[in-house]
């Protein structure tokens, strides 16, 4: 392929064109605009993917959203007593529920297939699994503790245990603190301290998405940031991550470090929770073994 040509797929990655402007791409191949290419090479896309592409145009989203990413992020959320789980993904046109997380489970695979992402399987590592349960505080106020499964596992439930405490119990002052996602829920992510700014935003909404990011200390200690719409801070005072001199790669160790040394320790929360203890999944019921 001509090293002077820019592909469709190039295109939309750089933000020089939408996934509903494929046709008149089609349109300018079948005009003989450009190298002499295949229309697959011409557009960008492997031949499975433009198989997949040409059907509609969801497809060809989910298609660029999945050379965009860093990874696709799943989020599978549990809505409690009985009412079952769902997932959804930040990354690609993928909205489903099932009774029990054996059957969501079970049908993941199918599911990201007909979404347009074009997997294996469950152990592809492109792929970041996250459990998400819903909670409501003393106030009435909606949440959802998330964290993301697989190595250090462990610690971030650690911390989402606390939060969840938090949550049933009351925070009190931290409450009005916390960044509320447009759906009126606020939304806390339990982390590790090595972590990334990368694994943070890459699984929050493009728009309106926020979150209190929370690592355990150990006994009942938390350390929180919030994180707004691409920004750490709150509503009224935010600051960008090149202002703090962060990179998708600086670790959430580092976050609290940079925040900190910019004197804004005030956004960084060090929280106890109360003595009672509510962890986040009963019985240490778990999604993924």
């Amino acid at each position: 392929m001509s090293e002077q040509h820019t592909t469709f797929v190039d295109a939309c990655l750089a933000n020089q064109a939408r996934p509903t402007d494929i046709d008149d791409w089609v349109d300018r191949w079948h005009d003989g605009e450009g190298p002499e290419l295949s229309l697959d090479d011409f557009l960008g896309f492997t031949a499975d993917e433009a198989q997949r592409a040409l059907r509609a145009t969801s497809t060809v989203e989910a298609i660029i959203e999945s050379r965009r990413a860093r990874a696709i992020h799943l989020i599978l959320t549990d809505y409690g007593d009985g009412n079952g789980w769902s997932v959804r993904s930040p990354q690609v046109p993928i909205v489903g529920g099932r009774p029990t997380s054996e059957q969501l489970l079970g049908e993941l695979t199918a599911m990201l297939l007909g979404a347009g992402v074009d997997i294996t399987g469950l152990d592809d590592p492109r792929l970041v699994l996250h459990e998400e349960h819903v909670a409501v505080d003393p106030c009435g106020a909606p949440y959802r503790i998330r964290w993301r499964i697989g190595e250090g596992e462990s610690a971030r439930i650690e911390a989402a245990n606390r939060l969840n405490t938090g949550v049933i119990y009351g925070w009190g002052e931290y409450r009005d603190r916390e960044p509320v996602l447009p759906t009126g829920e606020r939304l806390l992510i339990a982390v590790t301290s090595t972590d990334t700014l990368a694994d943070i935003e890459d699984q929050l909404p493009r728009r309106g998405g926020c979150a209190s990011v929370a690592q355990h200390l150990g006994d009942d200690a938390l350390v929180t940031v919030p994180f707004h719409d691409s920004t750490i801070g709150t509503t009224d005072r935010r600051f960008t991550f090149d202002e703090l001199g962060l990179s998708p790669e600086s670790t959430f160790g580092a976050i609290v470090e940079a925040v900190t040394t910019a004197e804004l320790g005030d956004l960084v929360q060090e929280m106890k929770s109360i003595d009672s203890y509510t962890p986040v999944i009963p019985g240490q019921r778990r999604f993924v073994s």
